[in-house]
């Protein structure tokens, strides 16, 4: 299906199997769910560039340029959610790893509050360093270009055609990988408004679709949307608060559930680094396939000048 009726085919597809499992992967921003979103951003660019390499498109013409910039946008938004995750990654560890030594230590109840607390505070750092990334300069023209690029395109066939939409589904994943990484501010972004042919009404629809969903369930929700870390975040404040209500007693931990407490939230901290250690993953092999795809396409043109 390397053709451009293909590749819209392949992208509404993709973009309703996201719509459909949001909700089924273990909840909203899912690990699994957000690796499935980096995954299609990675079929959707080898796609392309296998639709670049087949069209026989012509040597000089504004597609090269136009694929090469959007292809740099994509390395370095990707890297500033590495960046992100890494720091996710990090938290992780190292709070899991306070809590463990708390207990092999023989802890007492004061001692985890130290350690609670210590996980509190490392995670208002990571969640300010990940804004303050979320608000670097690659980043601002995602919402944008959701809206404005087919509208103001003049064009909806053709390769031209492919690479807008290829641009605002990518500018809707890569947003979407913010909100789970980095941070979200609570609001959703502006719907896209797609016409044309080509098979890209289909891609409209799907578009419109993941964007109303995803805006549903996204109002009011603020900061790092990966499930996982809202999950160990909810289980740390929920045991911050009945340590507090212990007053600062010194005593053993057996009583008040704090040991299953405790293990439940270790769980949680391995899911979670499990979750990122694929997601970072992912995005390394899109870094590769980048520079793989922009090697073929300067490869075919030299050849053929």
């Amino acid at each position: 299906m390397d053709s451009v009726s293909g590749f819209y085919a392949a992208v509404a597809h993709g973009l309703d199997d996201l719509e459909g499992s949001l909700l089924c992967c273990g909840g909203f921003m899912s690990a699994q769910w957000v690796q499935q979103v980096v995954s299609l951003l990675r079929s959707l660019h080898s796609h392309l560039t296998r639709l670049a390499q087949t069209l026989h498109l012509p040597v000089g013409d504004k597609w090269l340029d136009e694929y090469m910039d959007e292809t740099s946008k994509l390395w370095d938004v990707c890297h500033l959610l590495k960046s992100g995750a890494s720091a996710l990654d990090h938290f992780l560890h190292h709070s899991s790893l306070q809590l463990t030594m708390t207990f092999t230590d023989g802890g007492s109840s004061r001692q985890l509050m130290r350690a609670v607390t210590g996980c509190r505070r490392e995670a208002l750092g990571l969640e300010e360093e990940n804004r303050l990334l979320s608000e670097a300069k690659a980043l601002m023209s995602l919402e944008e270009n959701q809206g404005r690029c087919w509208a103001n395109s003049g064009y909806a066939g053709g390769f031209r055609g492919v690479l807008c939409a290829m641009r605002m589904v990518s500018s809707l994943l890569l947003t979407l990988l913010v909100w789970a990484l980095l941070h979200s501010s609570g609001s959703s972004s502006p719907h896209a408004e797609v016409t044309g042919g080509d098979g890209s009404t289909a891609f409209a629809g799907a578009l419109q679709r993941l964007q109303q969903r995803v805006g549903a369930e996204i109002e009011g929700r603020h900061g790092i949307l990966l499930h996982e870390y809202r999950r160990v975040k909810g289980l740390t404040e929920e045991m911050w608060a009945q340590l507090e209500v212990r007053g600062g007693q010194n005593g053993n931990l057996g009583g008040g559930g704090f040991v299953e407490r405790v293990e439940m939230l270790k769980v949680w901290f391995g899911m979670s680094r499990t979750g990122v250690e694929g997601i970072v993953c992912q995005l390394d092999d899109l870094f590769d396939e980048i520079v793989e795809g922009r090697k073929k396409l300067l490869e075919i043109c030299s050849r053929n000048r």
